[in-house]
């Protein structure tokens, strides 16, 4: 009976599969300093101040990022309680809409089959594995740009207008989400599907106006909050500067200004960063993506960039912005993520044309399943040397594991050879995320110091104006209490242990030294800590960590020490 589900439906085996880890990850693995936890201890404030137009952190002005993800780990939080993966859910929920958006879009252009396909890839790539757990706005801001590519194609190709509802609305949930880059990047993928056909007559459809004009009016919420928190008030210093527009910082500075060098971001990244980046994040189907693209790339060029038979909207709508962002003087890994869909597509494509030639079809399956190979045992030895001492036992068995859904793939889908191989690279893209999952970053989490802290103050009835920070701050550990705790300076601390029976306090060396001489501490804990999102050789290497490790401490507070003399 399970045999023949698993050869009826393996479409259902496959995305079940890869579900699983997904909840896993949401679930079971603490959130990571300092973006995703920033945004999640955002949420947080929101929700307690319950003022939903300006964002405030830590009683500080915030201008980065648009309030989209804010808005909705507040209402999540209110709905479910304030938990890691009540903040996760949101994104996971335009995660579903962004796999099903790239199904759609594939199955347009290509067919139901290829948009499976389009849709199991992006599904089972690193990028979106890591997306759902270090939430950031990428996971949102991914699954609008490709709900709005593929609600503005189905205008394109039908001419109903409830498309063009859902494509702008699509759009202004994007800039909602991380700015203009949501309207960009679905300009740029329609925009070459308009050029490459030559279809001029449809630049002027007044539906066009139509649609930018509900974005417009979508985006008025937030357009208020900014004008209110920055625009009138001149005088607020934010990062660093004086006279800040808030509307201006949105609308070009916070995306082009990155371009042009007037961002105050800057890293020394250089045009080649993202190319590299793609080759991981795009694990385990980064080799037939190269090919795909440099195949459909030469059909553009062959063609002398016309065509009314090709699709080239997942071209355009990939390398288009992949440019522009690698022009970009700042630069994260997880920026480039939100094309993938796109990639996904034209990878799928590609792969459905080389079915056709059953000799080379045999051959990329062996290329791509020595490949998967290699990539699970790397993971294995990954898991074993960085954290040996509770791991190689659970490796082994998760690798005895794949080794069996392997052999069951080769020996089930022998005459379905497409089958067999996404079934290899499903599985593998399946094990690799299920070890990270469970294991790894579990494990690397516990030198967060701010996750650690809050563990240990769980259960001890602290009260959320009773907790401060000095010298350190961890967001972590705002999301993991449910508080966001206060910015202390010696002043600030010392006023409040002259009112109040007890503080806790999270702080560093120094500022356990100084609590030492100035209060009377009845209970700590040291933990021992590292910034985890910039890992380093030293660090993961077992042998060497202890070097490189820093001190955190939560304390229990209950006075001054010169009182008690």
């Amino acid at each position: 009976m399970i045999k023949q589900f698993l050869l009826k439906h393996p479409y259902t085996f496959f995305f079940g599969l890869a579900t699983l880890v997904y909840v896993i990850g949401i679930v079971y693995v603490p959130l990571m300093d300092v973006d995703a936890t920033q945004y999640a201890s955002i949420s947080l404030e929101m929700l307690n101040s319950g003022d939903y137009l300006h964002v405030i952190h830590h009683e500080k002005d915030y201008l980065d990022k648009p309030p989209l993800i804010f808005w909705l780990g507040a209402l999540f939080y209110k709905l479910f309680g304030v938990h890691v993966w009540s903040y996760r859910l949101p994104s996971f929920l335009f995660t579903i809409l962004g796999i099903y958006s790239t199904y759609a879009l594939g199955k347009l252009f290509y067919g139901k089959k290829t948009g499976l396909n389009a849709a199991l890839i992006i599904y089972t790539t690193q990028a979106f594995f890591l997306m759902n757990h270090d939430v950031r706005t990428d996971t949102i801001l991914t699954a609008c740009i490709i709900f709005s590519s593929w609600q503005l194609a189905e205008f394109l190709q039908s001419g109903r207008f409830i498309y063009v509802l859902g494509g702008f609305t699509g759009i202004a949930l994007g800039m909602l989400e991380k700015g203009p880059l949501g309207l960009v990047v679905p300009i740029m993928a329609i925009g070459t599907h308009i050029l490459v056909r030559r279809d001029w007559k449809t630049l002027f459809k007044w539906q066009w106006l139509a649609g930018l004009l509900l974005t417009a009016v979508l985006l008025i919420p937030m357009c208020i909050g900014l004008y209110e928190q920055f625009d009138l008030h001149p005088e607020k210093v934010v990062n660093g500067r004086q006279g800040v527009s808030g509307l201006r910082f949105f609308f070009w500075e916070q995306s082009f200004g990155r371009i042009t060098g007037e961002n105050v971001w800057k890293d020394d990244s250089t045009v080649l960063f993202f190319t590299h980046t793609f080759v991981w994040s795009f694990i385990p189907w980064f080799l037939p993506a190269i090919m795909a693209f440099f195949s459909r790339l030469g059909q553009l060029i062959r063609s002398g960039f016309k065509s009314t038979e090709t699709e080239f909207l997942t071209l355009g709508g990939f390398l288009l912005p992949f440019i522009a962002l690698s022009l970009s003087h700042y630069k994260l890994p997880h920026y480039v993520f939100v094309l993938y869909p796109f990639a996904a597509i034209f990878t799928a494509s590609w792969l459905s044309e080389l079915e056709l030639k059953p000799s080379s079809f045999l051959k990329w399956t062996k290329v791509q399943s020595i490949l998967c190979l290699v990539m699970a045992l790397l993971l294995v030895v990954f898991n074993v040397w960085f954290f040996p001492v509770y791991t190689s036992l659970y490796v082994s068995i998760a690798t005895v594991l794949l080794l069996v859904l392997l052999l069951y793939a080769y020996r089930q889908y022998k005459h379905l050879p497409e089958i067999k191989l996404y079934s290899v690279s499903v599985f593998t893209a399946v094990f690799i995320n299920f070890l990270l999952n469970t294991n790894f970053y579990p494990q690397l989490l516990n030198y967060q110091g701010g996750t650690v802290a809050s563990r240990y103050v769980k259960g001890k009835n602290i009260r959320a104006d009773n907790c401060y920070s000095l010298n350190e701050t961890s967001f972590a550990l705002d999301v993991n209490t449910g508080i966001n705790w206060v910015d202390g300076t010696p002043e600030r601390i010392e006023k409040a242990l002259k009112v109040k029976d007890e503080l806790w306090l999270f702080t560093n060396h120094d500022g356990f030294m100084f609590a030492k001489d100035n209060y009377i501490i009845s209970d700590y804990k040291r933990i021992e800590h590292f910034h985890v999102t910039a890992m380093t050789l030293p660090f993961l290497n077992p042998s060497t960590r202890k070097e490189v490790l820093e001190e955190r401490y939560i304390l229990q507070l209950k006075g001054l020490l010169r009182e008690k003399k």
